[in-house]
């Protein structure tokens, strides 16, 4: 499809950005005035009556833009921000007449209605995502971007506007590099309402310090001895049992909660080794822990670990980076 956009819509958005009427495409040039996500909203709040009314389907979808780091640009040198952002509203406009939308530098919201059935509203999902897959060129600069979209339509569950963008944000969430398209499903929000439950408890066992750690021994076969440890850590759910890293770490990555497990595994796994060297049950040992990337480059983690390493005479300390 072209990148042009017909008069109307042109029109449409430069109201928008001189404080006028929004028309039925929004543009917003950085995080907007409240009014015209509050108008997309609205829209969206009527045309599900609309679709409930005469029985049609309405797609409402999340879509995260993150710029790609090419060989010839950084990040920083991104276009100013209203070229970039008007750029991204003009795609958007080209992709099908049906769309109403509210755009941001870095995502887009909005929704289809009048569709004729899923099928409809998933091949207008791909196409959204094939173009914004396509390079934009804004200032005489190329610029890619990673693309996510998630998706939600009007159901027998979800059949009110806020539930809907809940919905659409719940999926897009769940999308990865490698699976870039999600949908809404009953299963998807099984799985968010048992994380809900798993983070909430986690947060009480953190506090509490009921986490495990289990230790994987390195052996040094010329030598014939024990040559170190690695510590691991588990956590023991009294309803779902005994959980390791990948399946609960991601529920508190970006919080602080994740300096808190690793300050905890740290501590514990060096006063542990440096038992088991006083009781003469290994010699001159190395501990390997695993760390994020955020952890290793937080201010005060080299003097927590010079603090910790003082602390656990005839140990020493090894990093594991954790990838991803």
């Amino acid at each position: 499809m072209s990148d042009t956009v017909d008069p109307q819509k042109r029109l449409n958005m430069r109201r928008l950005r001189a404080g006028g009427d929004l028309g039925a495409n929004h543009l917003a040039t950085g995080p907007g005035p409240a009014s015209s996500a509050i108008a997309l909203s609205r829209a969206l709040e009527s045309a599900v009556a609309s679709a409930l009314f005469l029985d049609e389907m309405v797609l409402v979808f999340q879509m995260s833009l993150r710029p790609l780091p090419l060989s010839h640009w950084r990040p920083a040198d991104l276009p100013e921000s209203t070229a970039l952002v008007e750029a991204i509203a003009e795609r958007c406009s080209s992709v099908d007449d049906r769309l109403h939308f509210f755009a941001y530098a870095d995502r887009v919201a909005g929704f289809a209605s009048g569709l004729r059935g899923r099928d409809d509203a998933d091949r207008l999902a791909t196409q959204l995502l094939i173009a914004f897959r396509r390079a934009f060129v804004v200032d005489g600069m190329l610029v890619h971007f990673d693309v996510r979209v998630g998706t939600a339509v009007l159901s027998d569950g979800l059949d009110e506007a806020e539930a809907l963008q809940t919905a659409a944000g719940l999926a897009l969430r769940a999308t990865t590099p490698a699976a870039p398209f999600g949908a809404y499903s009953l299963r998807l929000q099984e799985n968010a309402d048992r994380d809900a439950r798993l983070r909430s408890d986690l947060a009480s066992v953190i506090a509490s310090g009921g986490l495990e750690l289990v230790y994987q021994p390195i052996v040094d076969l010329a030598a014939r001895r024990i040559s170190g440890f690695e510590a691991f850590i588990r956590w023991a759910h009294p309803e779902v049992g005994t959980l390791t890293p990948p399946q609960f770490l991601h529920l508190v990555e970006s919080s602080e909660q994740i300096y808190a497990i690793g300050d905890y595994v740290l501590t514990n796994a060096a006063e542990t080794v440096s038992k088991w060297v006083a009781e003469g049950i290994v010699e001159e040992p190395t501990l390997w822990v695993n760390v994020t990337a955020s952890e290793l480059l937080r201010t005060g983690f080299k003097q927590r670990v010079r603090e910790v390493i003082a602390a656990a005479p005839g140990v020493a300390l090894g990093v594991d980076l954790v990838e991803g």
